[in-house]
C-alpha cells in the first residue's frame, strides 16, 4: 500500500510491505532531518512587508515543521505569518525592522499578537494559536494572568484593566509621586492611607483641622458646625424664614414678609399716600377718584374739558365717521367719498377732465360722443356739413352724389385706365432691393420678393466650394485623383473593401488580420507573396504562385504522395514517406488504457481475455486454459495420493535376536553370530490431502491493440 504522512509533522509513514531494501532511507530522513528539524530547527524568516505563509510539504524539509522561526525583514504595519492548521509548538522572534508587530494564525483562526523586539512561546490547538510563555521582551501580557505565591518584580511594570491583589505586603507605606511612581512614603494615624492631590474621603473624622477650605462641603451642621454668629443668625441660616429674619436683624422696620428691591410683586398693598411712583403698568386705577388734573391726548385722553353734542368724541387728525349727519361744512374735501347724489349733491358742470362733459345741453338721443376719432356704429348722420369718406366701405345705394371729381388714370409705374390697374414686370424686376441683406432658410409662401431673394442668395452663400479629395466650384464637382470605373469611390488610407475584385494589383500586403483569401489572377512574380501572418486563410486554391517559406508557405507546388510527411533540412520543406521509426501496421503492443489510441486497433478476441503475459526469448505462442481470475482466487491446492515414489528413501531402526554361530573364543567378547530383524507393523489409510494457499497477485490491466 502508498506511503501517508502524519498530519502535523508531515513525516512518511511507510505502507505494510513497502519500500523493500529502501525503508532505511525514508527512516533515516525522518528521525535525523525531519523530526530533527521539528525539535531543534531554527527557521530565517524574511518579511517584504506584505503576510507570510509557511511552506508545509510532506516528507521534505519545509519551514512550518521548524521548532523556531526567527522573523526578519522589514514592515510599516502589522502583518501575519500563516501557519498549518495543526497541532505545533513554536517560539517565534519577531526581529523585524519598522517597530510593528506580527501575528502568527492559521488561515481561519484570529491569530496571536507578538511584540516588535519580543521572542514568546505560542501553541496551536489546530485552529487557533494561544500564548504558552510571556513574551521576552517588550509584549504585553493579555488576558488573565494569575501568581500564586511570590511574585517578584524588578522594572517598570505596567498594569492596564483591573488589577486585584489579594493581599500587598509592602516594606514601607507606598505613595505616587508626580511622576505615578509608587514610592515609599512617611505616614501618620491608623488605616488606609490618602493620597495627594484631591482625594475622595467617605465619613472621615477630621477632628479640628489647622486650616481647610470647605468651598463644595455639604451637610454642615449649622447649630453646632459654625462659631462666631451673632443672636439668633443661626436659627435663620437653619430656618431661612421672614419670621427668623427679623429676629436676626437689628435695625428692620415695619413687621411681616420681607420685600427686596428691585420690582418686587406686592399682593394687594395698602401703599398709603406714597411721595412719588411709577404706575406704567398699573391696573384697575379708579377713573373718578384715583387721578387728578385732566389726561392729555399724548397719554390717552382728549386733552378738553368740556364738549359739545353727543355721542363719541372726534379727533383729528383723519377720524373714521359712520353715517354721520355733516349739515352744511364750510368746507371739506370728498376726493375719496362715495355713494354722492349727483342730482342733488353737487353744484356747476363737471368738466371733462373730470369725468364729465363739460356741456349743459345735449341733441338727439343715445350715447354721447366725445372727440377725436370716435367709433359710430350704423350712426345715422343726417345731412353733415361736412364729411371726409376716405376709409367708407359698403354699398352708396343710398348715397346722394353731388359734386364728384373723377380720378384721372394713372401714369408711370403703375397705370390705370378707370378702375383697371396695370403693373410692368420690368417695374418690378427692377426696382432696386432697399434694405437687402443675404440670409438663409426655407423660402415660405407667405415670403415677399425681398425676403425671398435673401433666402435664395443666403442658402447659395451657405453651399461653399468642396475641397479635399472632392472639390466643387458652385455646383460641379470634381475628383482630385481617382482610378478605376464604378460610382463608388474608394478614398485612401486604409479603406474597408467588402468581396472586391481586385484584378491583377501590382503590390499588397497581408501582414495584419485574418482572411479568407480570394482568387488571385496573379503571375508568380511581383510582391503579393510577401503576407507573413495569413495563418488561418481557409484555401489555398485561390494563390496562383508558390507561398515561400519566408512567407510562412511550404515552397512546394504540390502535396506529394499519400501518406508523406514534410520535414525540414534547415531552409526548405520536403516531402517524403515517414521515417522508419514510425510503428509500421499490423504491429501489436499492449497498452494499460480501455481504448486503444488514434491509429491502432484494440483486439477483442475472447481467447486472450483475462489472461496473463510471458516472455519468450523464442517463437511467440500461447496456451493454457484457466483464466487469470479464476488461478488467482484459488485457496486451495488439489487433493492429491502420496504415491512410494513420493516418499524420500528412509529406515526405521528396532530391536532384534541376536544368534550366535559359534563359541567365544578365550579372547572373545561375544560368539560370532549375527541379528535376526523384524518389521514394524503397516500403517496409514492410503488417503490424498490438499495446502491452503492466497495468491491475490497483485495486476493492472493491459489491452493488446494493432497498429492500423
Amino acid at each position: 500500500m502508498a506511503s501517508t504522512f502524519s498530519p502535523s509533522l508531515k513525516l512518511e509513514l511507510i505502507g505494510n510491505g513497502d519500500q523493500s531494501g529502501t525503508w532505511g532511507t525514508t527512516t533515516n530522513t525522518n528521525l535525523g532531518t525531519l523530526l530533527e528539524q521539528a525539535i531543534t530547527g531554527v527557521q530565517a524568516i524574511t518579511m517584504a512587508n506584505v503576510n507570510y505563509t509557511l511552506t508545509d510539504l510532506n516528507g521534505v524539509s519545509d519551514e512550518a515543521r521548524n521548532a523556531v522561526l526567527v522573523v526578519g525583514g522589514t514592515n510599516s504595519a502589522i502583518r501575519s505569518i500563516i501557519a498549518p492548521s495543526v497541532n505545533k509548538t513554536y517560539i517565534i522572534a519577531n526581529n523585524t525592522v519598522g517597530g510593528f508587530a506580527i501575528i502568527i494564525k492559521t488561515s481561519v483562526g484570529t491569530g496571536l499578537t507578538i511584540a516588535n523586539g519580543a521572542t514568546q512561546t505560542v501553541y496551536c490547538d489546530g485552529s487557533e494559536f494561544y500564548a504558552a510563555s510571556f513574551p521576552s521582551t517588550g509584549g504585553a501580557i493579555t488576558g488573565n494572568l494569575s501568581v500564586s505565591g511570590t511574585l517578584n518584580v524588578t522594572g517598570a511594570t505596567t498594569l492596564t484593566g483591573a488589577t486585584t491583589l489579594s493581599t500587598l505586603t509592602a516594606l514601607t507605606p507606598l505613595g505616587s509621586d508626580a511622576s505615578k511612581t509608587i514610592v515609599s512614603l512617611p505616614y501618620t494615624g491608623s488605616g488606609l492611607v490618602a493620597l495627594a492631590t484631591s482625594p475622595t474621603l467617605v465619613t472621615p473624622l477630621l477632628g479640628t483641622p489647622t486650616s481647610g477650605t470647605l468651598t463644595n462641603c455639604t451637610g454642615l451642621p449649622i447649630t453646632t458646625g459654625i462659631s462666631g454668629l451673632a443672636a439668633n443668625v443661626a436659627t435663620f441660616l437653619a430656618t431661612p424664614s421672614s419670621a427668623n429674619l427679623a429676629a436676626a436683624l437689628t435695625d428692620e422696620t415695619g413687621s411681616g414678609a420681607n420685600v427686596f428691591a428691585t420690582s418686587p410683586t406686592l399682593v394687594t398693598p395698602l401703599l398709603g399716600t406714597p411721595a412719588s411712583g411709577v404706575l406704567t403698568n398699573c391696573t384697575g386705577l379708579p377713573m373718578t377718584t384715583g387721578v387728578t388734573g385732566t389726561l392729555p391726548v399724548l397719554n390717552g385722553g382728549t386733552g378738553v374739558t368740556t364738549s359739545t353734542g353727543t355721542g363719541s368724541n372726534v379727533l383729528n387728525t383723519s377720524p373714521t365717521l359712520i353715517t354721520p349727519v355733516l349739515g352744511t361744512p364750510s368746507s371739506g374735501t370728498l376726493t375719496s367719498c362715495t355713494g354722492l347724489p349727483l342730482s342733488t349733491g353737487v353744484t356747476g358742470t363737471l368738466p371733462v377732465l373730470n369725468g364729465g362733459t363739460g356741456v349743459t345741453t345735449s341733441t338727439g338721443t343715445g350715447n354721447v360722443v366725445l372727440s377725436t376719432s370716435p367709433t359710430l356704429v350704423t350712426p345715422a348722420l343726417g345731412t353733415p356739413s361736412a364729411l371726409v369718406g376716405t376709409n367708407i366701405t359698403g354699398t352708396a345705394a343710398g348715397l346722394t352724389a353731388g359734386t364728384v371729381t373723377t380720378n384721372a388714370n394713372l401714369t408711370g409705374e403703375v397705370t390705370s385706365v378707370g378702375n383697371a390697374a396695370t403693373l410692368t414686370n420690368s417695374a418690378v424686376i427692377g426696382k432696386v432691393l432697399t434694405g437687402y441683406t443675404s440670409g438663409a432658410g426655407t423660402v415660405a409662401a407667405t415670403d415677399t420678393i425681398l425676403q425671398a431673394i435673401q433666402k435664395l442668395n443666403g442658402n447659395n452663400a451657405t453651399n461653399a466650394n468642396l475641397t479635399g479629395p472632392i472639390t466643387s466650384v458652385g455646383n460641379a464637382t470634381s475628383v482630385a485623383s481617382q482610378t478605376g470605373t464604378g460610382s463608388t469611390f474608394v478614398m485612401n488610407t486604409s479603406p474597408t473593401l467588402v468581396t472586391p475584385l481586385l484584378g491583377t494589383p501590382t503590390s499588397g500586403n497581408f501582414s495584419t488580420g485574418t482572411f479568407t483569401w480570394p482568387t488571385f489572377n496573379q503571375s508568380t512574380t511581383g510582391n503579393a507573396l510577401t503576407a507573413t501572418t495569413a495563418t488561418t486563410a481557409t484555401t489555398a486554391a485561390g494563390l496562383s504562385a508558390t507561398l515561400v517559406v519566408g512567407s510562412g508557405g511550404t515552397g512546394l507546388t504540390s502535396a506529394g504522395t499519400n501518406g508523406n510527411v514534410l520535414t525540414s533540412n534547415g531552409s526548405v520543406w520536403v516531402s517524403s514517406a515517414p521515417a522508419s521509426q514510425g510503428f509500421p501496421s499490423g504491429t501489436r503492443m499492449s497498452f494499460n488504457q480501455t481504448a486503444a489510441p488514434t491509429g491502432w486497433t484494440k483486439d477483442i478476441t475472447a481467447a486472450i481475455n483475462d489472461a496473463i503475459l510471458r516472455l519468450v526469448t523464442g517463437t511467440v505462442s500461447s496456451g493454457g486454459s484457466t483464466a487469470f481470475s479464476t488461478w488467482n482466487a484459488s485457496v486451495t491446492t488439489g487433493a492429491y495420493t502420496l504415491a512410494t515414489a513420493d516418499i524420500p528413501s528412509h529406515t526405521h531402526t528396532v530391536g532384534g535376536v541376536y544368534q550366535s554361530t559359534g563359541n567365544a573364543g578365550a579372547n572373545s567378547a561375544i560368539a560370532s553370530g549375527s541379528f535376526i530383524n523384524s518389521n514394524t507393523g503397516a500403517q496409514g489409510g492410503g488417503g490424498s490431502h490438499s495446502h491452503s494457499m492466497s495468491n491475490n497477485v497483485k495486476y493492472y490491466d493491459f489491452i493488446i491493440a494493432s497498429k492500423d
